[in-house]
C-alpha cells in the first residue's frame, strides 16, 4: 500500500526508536527546566527590581516565561509518552509510562514548590 500509512510489518519500529529518543529529550528538558525555574526563583528573581506602583516586575514575567516552557515542555513530554504507549510496539509500550510521569510531575512539583522557594541571595 502507498501513501501515508504503510502495513507493511517492521516498519512502525523506527518511528517509536526516534519517538523514544525524543521522550528522552524531552524528559531532560522539561526537569532541567524546572530546576533552572527554581534556582532562578531563589536567586535573581529578587535581585531584579520592581518599579514603584507597578505590581509587577521584569522578574515576574521571566518568572511566568519559565512556568510557561516548562508547561508547554512537560506536556509535549506527557505527549509522546502517551503517543509510545498507544504504538504497536511492545518495547516501546512498556517504558511509556515514563515520560508521561516526568512530564507531569516536573510541573506539579514546580507550581508547588515554586512560591515556597526561599531567598538564597
Amino acid at each position: 500500500m502507498t501513501g501515508l500509512i504503510s502495513v507493511r510489518p517492521g516498519t512502525g519500529r523506527g518511528s517509536a526508536v526516534a519517538m523514544h529518543r525524543i521522550s528522552v529529550s524531552l524528559e531532560i528538558a522539561s526537569v532541567g527546566l524546572a530546576i533552572l525555574g527554581l534556582l532562578y526563583r531563589a536567586t535573581l528573581y529578587w535581585q531584579i527590581p520592581v518599579a514603584s506602583g507597578e505590581p509587577y516586575g521584569l522578574g515576574d514575567v521571566l518568572d511566568l516565561g519559565f512556568m510557561v516552557l516548562l508547561f508547554v515542555v512537560a506536556a509535549g513530554c506527557a505527549a509522546t509518552g502517551v503517543w509510545l504507549s498507544a504504538s504497536g510496539d511492545a518495547a516501546a509500550r512498556r517504558l511509556a509510562f515514563r515520560p508521561v510521569l516526568i512530564g507531569i510531575l516536573s510541573f506539579v512539583i514546580y507550581y508547588f514548590v515554586h512560591p515556597a522557594v526561599p531567598r538564597l541571595l
